[in-house]
């Protein structure tokens, strides 16, 4: 998280200011941009290409619950939590499809009151 900021702030200060700010060394930060992607971070991309396309082919109505089990049927292990994780940080919502209904009118419950306690 450290080395992010860093990477993320460079522009509006210094490297050197960033990294004595938050104790880190020069060469750990550059050690940490030579790095390869973590196993982690590479299945997340392919599930994260997968929800996406997911997400588009359902025209945005799947939610975190039927997105997993469209993954497990497509042969992914995957939990609940880290399909709401990934959609959550690629900022990727549902969107609604029915229209809001009125349940209740004011006016017919104020008027109801009154004709009960004249």
């Amino acid at each position: 998280m450290r080395f992010a900021f860093i990477d993320q702030y460079c522009g509006a200060l210094s490297q050197a200011h960033l990294c004595r700010m938050l104790d880190i060394t020069d060469r750990g930060l550059r050690a940490w941009r030579r790095r390869p992607p973590s196993q982690r971070q590479r299945t997340d991309m392919v599930l994260f290409a997968h929800i996406r396309d997911q997400h588009r082919a359902s025209l945005g109505s799947y939610g975190r619950p039927r997105m997993t089990e469209e993954l497990k049927e497509l042969g992914f292990d995957v939990g609940h939590r880290r399909i709401g994780r990934l959609m959550r940080q690629n900022d990727i919502r549902v969107v609604r499809t029915r229209k809001y209904k009125v349940t209740t009118i004011a006016r017919q419950a104020i008027a109801r009151q009154s004709a009960e306690y004249p």
